[in-house]
């Protein structure tokens, strides 16, 4: 492909060559730069440095790519236009003479539009929906996937839980690491996974957009047919410092879209339809908005019922995932197959055949059981909060017990009000690890620990699997028992290594030695 094809030269700060040379190949570490390719210096990837320009076209690279803050030695280059081609060769022209280089404002936009380009846009011949938020993404992206395929289109998801293809997984590749270890995979993931959708029939792509994902412009070269915000609560701000921040970054991805769905319940997305300048449709239980979810009916464990209206459409709903933020995630996915052509009476039975979304609010204990275990990927205070109060409407005998814990080399602001809100509304705490990573997992409970007041109402058992098969152990016939912090996942990461860890298989199996254990105990009992 043509170096024209895939950097357009009002895109570069620096000259373009004129010879417009032909790339083999597009690379981001060193590790795969090959003869003929261009290479971008990402700040602080994996072994890309941009003072070490002669080591990348000794590797065989043509074109490096990189920022001039980040290469003082190119910023001097001339802008496109300056040079004259006639005397001068591409590496003259360029300021090196080994390879050429380009400057350009943005390393991490090129980087999207790179590998767009280079997979031929598949983005721009499908129909693009982006949902974002701090929760509900995955729950709300599940529910949109289903409704769209019970209307006969063929639909790709990508997201937390899974990407898929009509409800089958994709296939594991050599970076389906990276792929499930993130929210909006990287681009050089992202956009062949959408052309090989593309090139497997899908007509619609429903995936969820983190806020890393718009601030390091990984989705910059598409555009949304439909946008969906779900809320906003303290969440990255680690990374986005603050909560104006990040929500700041949120916005961008309604600036990229044709039209957006907004919860108006939440302050953050009352002002954000306000300011929008696409068509809004703006949905609410509290407030109101254009679509209104009424007369919800809490049925416990077995979900919830409510009248749908989005007039002149007026729907009985019925959804089997309990709490009322679910409520909100399936007002908005029914909005949004609304406006992507499906009836509302298909829409809603799409809904309403949907048993259950990967570790949200999922039962992992069986009927027969004498105490109740759900899992769900809670991991905020927001979301421990709602799924806590959802807790306490769930018909049990007994307490609850709460087992989570905080990621490591994550937003530590958030760990002492998690603490609190696990004291506020649990009866008992198991504060645990959850995914460590380089961090010391003492260090992240002490944190945790900052919110708890009473000593007797928690226990720290830094192992997840002992705390979880501790608590298990501990309860009582009737008690209910959340673990939260890990939902879908199935591995854990710690010190650099991704290790197997299914809690249903844990949670399965210290639930069939409770069961032993109390009948041996019954069995040992003296009839006189």
């Amino acid at each position: 492909m043509k170096l024209s094809q895939l950097i357009h030269p009002d895109e570069c700060l620096s000259c373009f060559p004129p010879s417009d040379p032909e790339i083999t190949s597009v690379a981001w570490n060193q590790k795969d730069i090959t003869p003929g390719c261009l290479f971008l210096c990402i700040h602080g990837a994996n072994e890309s440095n941009p003072h070490l320009l002669a080591s990348y076209f000794s590797r065989g690279a043509k074109i490096v790519v990189c920022e001039p803050e980040e290469n003082p030695a190119i910023a001097c280059f001339p802008v496109p236009g300056e040079t004259d081609s006639a005397d001068h060769t591409d590496e003259e022209a360029c300021g090196n003479s080994q390879g050429i280089v380009l400057c350009v404002p943005s390393v991490r936009r090129a980087y999207a539009f790179l590998y767009s380009r280079w997979n031929n846009s598949p983005q721009d011949e499908l129909t693009m929906i982006g949902i974002t938020g701090t929760n509900g993404k995955s729950t709300t992206a599940t529910m949109l996937d289903a409704c769209l395929r019970h209307a006969g289109y063929a639909v790709g998801l990508i997201g937390t839980i899974a990407c898929t293809v009509n409800g089958n997984p994709i296939a594991p590749s050599s970076n389906q690491t990276r792929l499930t270890t993130m929210t909006t995979p990287d681009p050089d993931i992202l956009y062949p996974l959408l052309r090989r959708m593309r090139e497997m029939g899908v007509t619609h792509v429903v995936m969820e957009v983190s806020s890393h994902a718009l601030a390091l412009e990984k989705v910059s070269p598409i555009r949304f047919e439909t946008a969906i915000f779900t809320n906003l609560s303290p969440e990255h701000l680690d990374f986005h410092t603050t909560l104006a921040e990040y929500g700041a970054v949120k916005e961008r991805l309604f600036r990229m879209c044709r039209h957006a769905i907004v919860n108006c319940d939440d302050e953050f997305g009352s002002r954000l339809a306000d300011r929008l300048s696409c068509p809004v449709t703006r949905c609410g239980i509290v407030w109101g908005g254009d679509v209104r979810a009424e007369q919800i009916v809490d049925r416990g464990i077995h979900g919830c019922c409510y009248l749908y209206r989005n007039p002149p459409l007026c729907n009985r709903v019925s959804i089997a995932l309990p709490g009322q933020f679910n409520v909100y995630n399936s007002l908005f996915a029914l909005t949004a197959a609304l406006h992507l052509g499906v009836t509302g009476h298909t829409a809603v039975e799409a809904l309403e055949t949907l048993s259950a979304v990967p570790g949200r609010m999922e039962v992992v204990s069986r009927p027969e059981d004498d105490i109740t275990v759900l899992i769900d990927y809670a991991h905020t205070e927001a979301a421990l909060r709602n799924l806590l109060r959802t807790a306490q409407s769930i018909p049990h005998t007994g307490i609850i017990r709460l087992v989570f814990g905080c990621g490591g080399e994550r937003d530590h602001s958030k760990r002492a009000p998690m603490g609190r809100a696990a004291e506020e509304l649990a009866d008992y705490t198991y504060i645990t690890s959850d995914n460590c990573r380089n961090e010391e997992a003492t260090a992240i409970i002490r944190d945790i620990l900052a919110g708890f007041q009473n000593r007797e109402a928690r226990r720290v058992i830094v192992n997840r699997e002992r705390a979880i098969r501790t608590a298990i152990s501990d309860a009582d016939a009737g008690d209910l028992i959340l673990v939260a912090g890990k939902g879908h996942e199935t591995y854990e990461i710690r010190r650099g290594e991704i290790l197997p860890f299914d809690e249903r298989k844990i949670i399965r199996s210290a639930i069939e030695e409770r069961r032993r254990t109390h009948t041996n105990t019954e069995g040992d009992t003296d009839p006189a």
